[in-house]
């Protein structure tokens, strides 16, 4: 699942008039990068879910490549939130694992894809989750303290408010859908199927060791070109 539907607020004036989706990165948009990912990862489905201005992102993807495998879950009368936007689509998945991943998640290296680092080091037995993490001193557009720390045993614990934390969260993970069982709320934030998790000591993290930008603001469009320019 290809999370679309936030506002924007940040990327303005590029959200202007299109979804953070569409904002264009050496000639493509930052969701046709996910989706080149997602396939040659071997994803043949693709749940991507609207709220914000969504005409040029349903026309772009209907006119894609991989227009056939990509199905919509509409939130245009309301948002719901990263989770709530998760769980109003889980009936695409089959009560399998399935990747999650912000569309602002750039990661320019072709030669490591994050979608296949996550698929490594999966283990269904132990994980009920598992986050794609970066180094915070080398996560590029993220100014901010660290989200994470990872233990010995790949598990993560939260920063706890400690400005050291090591680690920051790229965006990409895979979830299990029974992480989102029992849950009454509609809106809410992934962070609450972070905790479940973390409950059950089975929120595990791998760190990604190529680059990642953060594409949170225009400023970032400049130096995600410089990486295709090199």
């Amino acid at each position: 699942m290809i999370l679309a539907a936030g506002l924007g607020l940040r990327s303005r004036p590029l959200t202007n008039d299109r979804p953070k989706a569409m904002i264009t990165v050496a000639g493509k948009p930052l969701i046709g990068h996910l989706l080149d990912r997602l396939a040659d990862a071997g994803v043949e489905k693709i749940v991507v879910n609207l709220h914000y201005k969504p005409e040029p992102l349903v026309n772009y993807l209907k006119g894609h490549r991989l227009a056939g495998k990509i199905i919509f879950s509409d939130e245009r009368e309301k948002i719901l939130e990263t989770g709530g936007g998760v769980k109003a689509a889980l009936g695409h998945f089959s009560d399998e694992p399935f990747f999650v991943a912000n569309c602002d998640a750039f990661f320019p290296d072709p030669d490591e894809n994050p979608f296949s680092a996550l698929a490594r080091v999966w283990d269904e037995v132990s994980m009920a989750a598992l986050l794609l993490v970066k180094e915070t001193g080398k996560a590029i557009g993220c100014d901010g303290p660290g989200d994470f720390f990872l233990e010995d045993d790949s598990r993560l614990r939260r920063s706890g408010g400690d400005k050291d934390a090591p680690y920051v969260f790229t965006g990409v993970q895979i979830l299990t859908p029974v992480l989102f069982e029992d849950l009454g709320d509609a809106v809410f934030s992934l962070n609450k199927i972070y905790d479940r998790a973390l409950s059950q000591e089975a929120l595990f993290g791998t760190p990604y060791e190529r680059a990642w930008l953060h594409m949170g603001t225009p400023e970032m469009v400049e130096q995600a070109e410089g990486f295709h320019r090199q």
